[in-house]
């Protein structure tokens, strides 16, 4: 499998990042979801934990989340929130000693990877014999009745090599030393404006569509925009779920 150049980070937009993805409810329900299947106490790394607001979210009395991200802006946000268990690093290069941590988080990071397998055996590293990692796919799908969804999943074209790397996550688990405890769909519900997605998309605020040349723009991503700007309601929050695939590795 072909690497990226280099991994993305999104430090141009940590002021609103989460409002972006989905706003602090949204964080709220993916954490309820993720809950169960960390471990109760010890040390987790959350790799590409972003502004932090969901290792905050995760952290327990008995349960500390470390944060890593390849952003100084975005760690300037987390360490606080955080108590300051947040670091800069790819997480193709993590900055542990082997053993480290208890479990480990990745969620929406790895399609922003410029080496999945690289941060697979970095992870596996710097956790625990029989320490287990949870992992949640970047790349959504969506129910038929999504409308917004079905819009947006037009634009996977113009981030094809991305999903593709995303499909072969639970074999590179494996191939880096990883078992697949539990694998499945995990579906996260939200709310969303059309008219702010659409502004989200026309002001590049994804990674994948930073530097598409005109052209593509223009024949792919500029009708969507369109689009969602036609809808009915389109200045109104409408209810939406997207479809994560998700897995739990443990690390041998």
């Amino acid at each position: 499998m072909e690497s990226l150049d280099m991994s993305t980070g999104f430090g141009w937009i940590s002021h609103e990042y989460v409002q972006s993805r989905g706003g602090a409810g949204r964080i709220s329900a993916l954490a309820d979801l993720i809950d169960p299947y960390l471990c109760r106490d010890g040390i987790v790394v959350e790799l590409g934990t972003g502004p932090g607001q969901l290792a905050a979210r995760l952290t327990t009395a008995t349960r500390r989340v470390v944060g890593v991200d390849i952003s100084p802006e975005m760690i300037r946000l987390a360490s606080p929130i955080l108590d300051g268990n947040a670091v800069e690093a790819d997480v193709e290069h993590l900055p542990f000693d082997a053993e480290t941590f208890d479990g480990a988080i990745a969620v929406w990071v790895l399609n922003h990877v410029a080496d999945p397998r690289r941060a697979l055996s970095e992870a596996r590293r710097v956790l625990r014999p029989g320490a287990r990692m949870f992992y949640l796919s970047g790349i959504p799908s969506h129910p038929e009745w999504d409308v917004i969804g079905s819009l947006l999943q037009r634009l996977d074209v113009v981030r094809a090599d991305r999903v593709e790397r995303e499909t072969a996550i639970v074999s590179l688990a494996e191939s880096c030393g990883f078992r697949v405890v539990t694998a499945g769909d995990m579906v996260v519900k939200f709310s969303q404006r059309p008219d702010g997605m659409a502004d989200r998309i026309a002001t590049r605020s994804y990674g994948h569509l930073r530097d598409l040349d005109e052209e593509t723009w223009a024949t792919i991503v500029q009708p969507v925009v369109d689009e969602l700007r036609r809808m009915d309601d389109h200045d109104r929050h409408r209810n939406r779920q997207n479809i994560h695939a998700f897995a739990v590795f443990e690390r041998m």
